[in-house]
């Protein structure tokens, strides 16, 4: 999942983009874990993130 939606993390997750950038390169944990600073964005991510963001 974070391979397939690496390059459009930042653009769901602004507020913690610092988090998201090392959850996208190593992902070694689930990204509600690694971005607790912004669980609504992160809730829109997880369910996004199955497929392309424009």
């Amino acid at each position: 999942m974070c391979q397939s939606c690496a390059s459009h993390v930042s653009v769901l997750c602004q507020s913690c983009a610092s988090h998201v950038s090392v959850l996208c390169q190593s992902c070694p944990s689930p990204v509600p874990v690694l971005c607790q600073s912004c669980p609504s964005l992160v809730l829109v991510l997880s369910q996004s993130c199955a497929s392309p963001v424009p």
